[in-house]
């Protein structure tokens, strides 16, 4: 219900806003068409096209398939770049040192102990207190965030294998 409310008021303002520009078009003789035409935008894509989609999904969401398309096709596009980017070898490797990992941390490895940290934090402590060293491997957990806006959008951890240097 608020919903619908704010959305008519909105609709209202963009009417208003409409309407006043076309009448200030007629009163300046300078700058006529250019006033006709923002009111003519405004009325068009910010009213009257959103509201004829909403009615069309609204009376029949299936009439409108491009989601669907857009996401398949971007769901193969993914798939086939994650095909090129790891071989089934790589993907065997990193699953053998997850279990690797799980089975040699016998307890070691609970939420409550593990401190997360930015990923720019990470790199600039000299101790990494979100760290624990297993016997073969040292784990960094860390959250990444986007660049804009900055928020997170995963917990990661880096796996480091003791005997080399990374």
């Amino acid at each position: 219900m608020l919903n619908t409310i704010i959305n008519i008021i909105i609709i209202s303002i963009l009417l208003y806003v409409s309407y006043t520009l076309w009448k200030v078009s007629e009163r300046r003789k300078e700058n006529r068409l250019l006033f006709k035409m923002i009111s003519l935008f405004i009325l068009i894509h910010l009213v009257v096209f959103p509201v004829l989609y909403v009615f069309i999904i609204n009376n029949n969401p299936d009439s409108i398939e491009i989601d669907n398309s857009i996401l398949s096709f971007e769901r193969e596009v993914k798939l086939k770049d994650l095909e090129l980017s790891y071989s089934k070898k790589d993907i065997e490797s990193q699953i053998f040192v997850i279990e690797d990992i799980i089975a040699s941390s016998s307890g070691l490895l609970k939420e409550e102990d593990i401190f997360w940290t930015d990923y720019d934090e990470m790199f600039d402590d000299e101790d990494f207190i979100n760290s624990v060293t297993l016997e073969k491997y040292t784990l960094y957990f860390h959250y990444r965030f986007k660049e804009t806006p900055s928020t997170p959008f995963g917990r990661f951890i880096d796996i480091n294998p003791n005997n080399q240097n990374y």
